[in-house]
């Protein structure tokens, strides 16, 4: 838990750096995380860190360099080192919503398959994938009649009930596959209504389950032919609107066939860019587009462990995040926002804490989450963060 402490120094108010402090009341601890065994111990790092291949990899926000003066450090960026211990990465819920449009009835190149046909047997892969772990799924589709019928195809709401509800892969991924066999291909392509009524699913989902990261995965083979008066830039505003609330919940993006014009929605989302699969490889690609989008989100969100020792008290307003490329090695440290609706104004971007449930959640911007690639994240405890703009 966190309560009110005092800062990890020495008796003369400097930071501790070099030590290792011991466990003691009032002493922070840091903790690190290596995205491997879960093994614990002195790391001389100060933070949790979580390694990985993060999907979303690009420029998005850069952080602040660590030369530049830390609030609390006196411009030394060697502090913050404690006692170490793995932070818990969040478990990954996917509501994916498909498209089951009538062009899902063509050919998936020369495999003798359907696109639906290819993508049934991708997800039946993805279901029995040994790296699938705990990763929990729901599936629903779009749109909901066979002729276009706007009264019902363009109500969010009626994409807000899933035909599987969300749960571990293992318990009901024959649901999903028998929900695909039930389901026809027919109909246009409602997708800002299916992903808003995804959209709010997921956040209600996130709202009960916060020891979980919730996402949307959207999967179309075309543009938007229904319901859509703004077109990709109204799905887009749909997708920007639930990354940036709190819960936050990211829209990630499969097109399948060289689909244009979805970027705009992924980018908008929260992921760097859309996922495109050629429907010749859907059975060998898919299942690897859903697995690493499943890594991704981990490198966004993280939950900070609770004290190991009853007598140590954690200071939410002495929590630094760092971020270190792998390309570059130079360290950039994220600056704390008050919300996700301060994401948007802050050129390098920012971290918060959710509100779904006291000071033990961290929610990384999404334009900082677009940043995280290859390379190594640390939640740093016992320094004051940068706060805001920069």
């Amino acid at each position: 838990m966190f309560g009110a402490a005092a800062c990890s120094e020495d008796d003369d108010g400097s930071e501790l750096g070099g030590k290792v402090a011991a466990p003691t009341g009032g002493t922070f601890i840091g903790m690190q995380n290596t995205g491997g065994s879960g093994a614990t111990g002195a790391t001389g790092q100060g933070g949790a860190s979580s390694r990985g291949g993060s999907t979303n990899q690009g420029p998005g926000c850069p952080g602040v360099p660590m030369d530049a003066p830390l609030a609390g450090s006196g411009g030394d960026s060697s502090v913050c080192q404690s006692i170490s211990q793995e932070a818990t990465a969040l478990p990954v819920d996917l509501y994916i919503m498909m498209d089951r449009s009538i062009s899902m009835n063509e050919p998936a190149g020369d495999t003798g398959l359907t696109r639906w046909e290819a993508i049934r047997e991708a997800v039946e892969a993805f279901v029995a994938s040994p790296d699938a772990g705990d990763i929990g799924a729901g599936i629903g589709f779009f749109g909901k009649t066979q002729n276009g019928d706007d009264e019902i195809d363009c109500n969010p709401d009626n994409y807000a009930d899933p035909e599987v509800e969300i749960g571990l892969l293992s318990e009901v991924g024959e649901d999903i596959l028998q929900a695909i066999d039930d389901t026809i291909p027919g109909g246009v392509t409602p997708t800002l209504p299916a992903l808003e009524g995804a959209l709010a699913h997921a956040q209600d989902w996130a709202r009960d389950n916060p020891e979980r990261a919730s996402m949307v995965v959207l999967v179309t083979d075309g543009y938007p032919t229904q319901c859509e008066a703004g077109g990709i830039a109204e799905v887009a505003d749909a997708a920007r609107a639930a990354a940036e609330d709190d819960p936050s919940v990211r829209t990630y993006v499969i097109g399948l066939d060289g689909t244009q014009n979805l970027e705009g929605i992924a980018r908008a989302g929260g992921s760097k860019s859309a996922f495109v699969v050629d429907s010749a490889d859907i059975a060998e690609d898919f299942v690897d587009v859903l697995l690493n989008i499943s890594s991704a989100q981990l490198a966004c969100s993280f939950e900070v462990p609770d004290s190991p020792d009853p007598d140590l008290e954690i200071d939410p307003d002495r929590v630094q995040v760092v971020y270190t490329p792998e390309s570059s090695g130079e360290p950039e440290e994220i600056p704390r926002v008050d919300s996700s609706a301060d994401c948007d104004i802050q050129p390098n971007g920012g971290w918060y804490f959710s509100a779904l449930g006291l000071s033990t959640r961290i929610n990384v911007c999404p334009c900082t989450c677009s940043r995280f690639g290859a390379g190594r994240v640390d939640v740093r405890l016992g320094c004051q963060p940068i706060i805001g703009l920069r």
